[in-house]
């Protein structure tokens, strides 16, 4: 009884959900895949020395970057590749490239793939929605994630088999050619649940801390930790920036490369609150030796401005296990955490996310149609029921009264 009680739970939260989750599995296929697209696709900007013999200073650059986009950019990446532009991060998707030798102006990169992604990501996290209606998709969508949870877990105490032999997982775990129609998405169900349960449960569960402050919040919890909120680098209230001059920040830089030995990537976020004193304000840097997604390899490095001072020296080891577990969650949602190899994992995982909609809803309206012909044939008697009934097949006979019997 509660297995078939759970069944139907299971058949309903699929019927429901099934078309958002196979949404969410789409854009989640092609995001898996972003970071690629877009080194793939600016590969050919490269920063070269001509007749210098060193870089610009930092404060050269972000002046020159300024004057481009007429605003202080929040944050600049210098890398240690020598060819490589300094990147300045002008909002989520849109940068700017620089030729750090001669402050030369670089582009925008691949406008239209980072346009494409944007657009992806927004489906992604919002179905598309803007202003106001961001709240309520974000629900939905968080709603549709716990849905998802659950059905991976109801559907793997209804995949549990009686006994686990050969005989009895063969059926359900491995897809067959041989069958078709409701056994065929019967078998593909089972088997394609069974291979993407586990990464599909792990790109849940993130994108329910990602999605729900609760979940964000639990996870600090039961790890004995206070929770921390999400720090969001690029803020859509549109505030103007403000840059207080350009203050020497090369030796800071200098004192950064000294920090990490083998840094690929260094990221400034460039101060701007005209609230903090001169004397007090501080420069905060990420120093990166992975490939950007690898919050394992990162660390966090702040500076006195005017001194040089270490204030902080956070690397990713001396953070809380809450706070790394949220780090970490933001990149295994699409996989980068474990670079190419994750998020090739990723990608298979929403393709058979896919597959499961396909079959879930395929078995759940063959059920239907099942159900709509069984009230069909018992709302109207068949031929034979109707011959084999006396009351209906004999003639009614009209009796005269005194008339023959």
């Amino acid at each position: 009884m509660v297995r078939r009680l759970l069944f139907w739970f299971h058949l309903i939260v699929g019927s429901v959900f099934g078309l958002f989750i196979a949404f969410m599995a789409g854009t989640g296929c092609i995001l898996s895949f972003q970071r690629l697209s877009f080194d793939w696709a600016e590969r050919g900007i490269q920063a070269l020395p001509g007749t210098a013999t060193h870089a610009l200073p930092v404060e050269d650059l972000v002046r020159r970057a300024q004057m481009v986009e007429h605003t202080p950019p929040p944050s600049i990446t210098i890398s240690s590749e020598p060819f490589s532009p300094v990147v300045f991060h002008t909002g989520r998707f849109t940068v700017l490239y620089l030729n750090p030798y001669n402050g030369a102006v670089l582009g925008h990169g691949a406008v239209g793939v980072r346009n494409f992604f944007a657009t992806v990501e927004g489906l992604h996290r919002w179905f598309g929605a803007y202003g106001r209606l961001r709240d309520p998709a974000r629900s939905t969508k968080a709603a549709v994630n716990l849905g998802l949870l659950f059905l991976l877990l109801s559907g793997f105490v209804l995949w549990l088999p009686k006994k686990f032999t050969r005989k009895h997982l063969r059926p359900i775990v491995w897809p067959k050619r041989g069958p078709r129609g409701r056994a065929k998405n019967w078998n593909w169900h089972n088997s394609a649940g069974v291979w993407v349960a586990l990464p599909l449960s792990i790109i849940v569960l993130t994108g329910a801390v990602l999605s729900y402050d609760w979940a964000n919040n639990l996870l600090f919890r039961a790890t004995g930790n206070i929770p921390s909120p999400p720090d969001h680098k690029f803020s859509s209230s549109g505030a103007t920036r403000v840059l207080r001059g350009y203050t020497p920040w090369q030796p800071l830089i200098a004192r950064v490369q000294m920090q990490v030995f083998g840094w690929r990537t260094i990221t400034m976020d460039l101060p701007d609150d005209p609230r903090v004193a001169p004397a007090a304000a501080v420069v905060s840097f990420t120093i990166d030796r992975g490939n950007g997604g690898q919050v394992n390899k990162q660390s966090r490095l702040v500076l006195r401005q005017e001194t040089g001072e270490v204030v902080e020296w956070i690397p990713f080891a001396s953070e809380n296990l809450g706070q790394r577990l949220r780090e970490l969650a933001r990149w295994t949602h699409t996989g980068e955490s474990a670079g190419v190899a994750g998020q090739v994992v990723a990608l298979l995982t929403s393709l058979g996310a896919l597959l499961l909609v396909w079959t879930g809803l395929s078995l759940a309206m063959h059920r239907l149609f099942a159900w709509r012909a069984r009230r069909k044939r018992a709302a109207s008697p068949t031929k034979e029921s109707v011959r084999a009934s006396p009351e209906i097949s004999a003639p009614i006979a009209l009796r005269q009264p005194g008339g023959p019997t």
